[in-house]
């Protein structure tokens, strides 16, 4: 908040207040008999709310509005940090609070003020990326600076500066925002008074982390013939936040050799050359002499020529178990 807008503000605030109660105080020493109780914080009179002390009035509205703004100001930064996506909507409200108290009356200046606030609220009450995103720490700040400021406008609002709340009545049961907790960090709801619009900011316990049902393997080794292998199972907490609970390595069996034939010179009657290749992990060997242990299979045609007028039609075979070749009759 720039000096000049706050003086601005401060001078307005206090001449205007100061004219009212001075009329009223006036009024009243002239019609009332009742001897003054001892001054408010305000430099009111407790019973009728004449202006007493008039240095203690003056004194207490700078405090109070000199400066107003900083620590809301501060928080709505922070926010805009932490959710990105909000950025603009919080530069607008900053840019409207900078200027909230331009107004040439109370009445003005509080309607404007109140109405950022309300801004406020809205923006992180209706956006689920402000509840999901923003850390505790700086949604209770906002809040806290909200209640100064709405303590602020309580206290001066409409030139009636005793019409503050002494004991609050927070509405308990309803939060106006809502922080789910994770196992990271707590949560937080924030309540309003009742009564001034005031905002209280609770705490929601951290939550517990607890391991998923499923682990994920890592550290995979994968077993070959022969060769055991091995991965890990790591339990990680199932509200997503990462953190590791339990890790345990775990042995998975060597596989066994599974050969079969890659290359072959025997035939299913003929001994030749027969290659065995493990498809596990690539182990071959070769036997000589080696008769396939099949019999011919003449079922898979490869070519077949149709019988014509005085022509029989002929069929070529293959063997299904080896590459040996046949000419027939084609079937029916």
């Amino acid at each position: 908040m720039e000096k000049q807008s706050t003086s601005k503000f401060l001078r307005s605030v206090i001449a205007v207040v100061a004219l009212f109660m001075l009329a009223v105080s006036g009024f009243l020493l002239t019609s009332c008999k009742h001897v003054h109780s001892e001054p408010n914080d305000f430099g009111a009179c407790t019973d009728c709310g004449s202006i007493i002390d008039w240095d203690k009035f003056g004194s207490q509205m700078s405090t109070l509005l000199d400066p107003s703004f900083d620590e809301l100001t501060a928080s709505l930064k922070g926010l805009a940090s932490e959710v990105t996506e909000v950025k603009g909507d919080v530069d607008s409200i900053i840019g409207a609070l900078n200027v909230a108290d331009d107004g040439s009356d109370i009445d003005t200046i509080v309607n404007n003020v109140q109405a950022v606030l309300d801004q406020i609220e809205n923006l992180i009450g209706a956006n689920p990326s402000v509840a999901a995103k923003a850390t505790a720490p700086t949604i209770t700040g906002i809040a806290n600076a909200i209640t100064s400021v709405q303590e602020t406008l309580n206290k001066i609002g409409a030139g009636n500066i005793e019409h503050v709340c002494e004991n609050h009545q927070f509405d308990t049961e309803t939060p106006v925002i809502e922080i789910e907790p994770t196992c990271e960090r707590a949560g937080a709801k924030v309540y309003r008074c009742v009564n001034c619009n005031a905002t209280l900011a609770l705490p929601v316990n951290q939550l517990e982390h607890v391991a998923a049902d499923e682990p994920v393997k890592e550290n995979v080794v994968a077993p070959t013939c022969g060769v055991a292998g091995s991965h890990d199972e790591v339990y990680y907490c199932k509200y997503g936040c990462g953190t590791e609970l339990e890790r345990v390595t775990v042995e998975d069996a060597a596989l066994q050799h599974n050969y079969q034939v890659t290359n072959s010179t025997a035939t299913c009657t003929d001994a030749g050359e027969v290659t065995y290749t493990c498809t596990n992990c690539g182990d071959s060997y070769t036997e000589t002499g080696t008769i396939l242990p099949h019999s011919y299979d003449w079922t898979t045609p490869v070519s077949e020529e149709a019988p014509k007028c005085e022509v029989e039609g002929s069929a070529t075979y293959k063997c299904a178990n080896c590459e040996n070749t046949i000419s027939l009759e084609p079937s029916d």
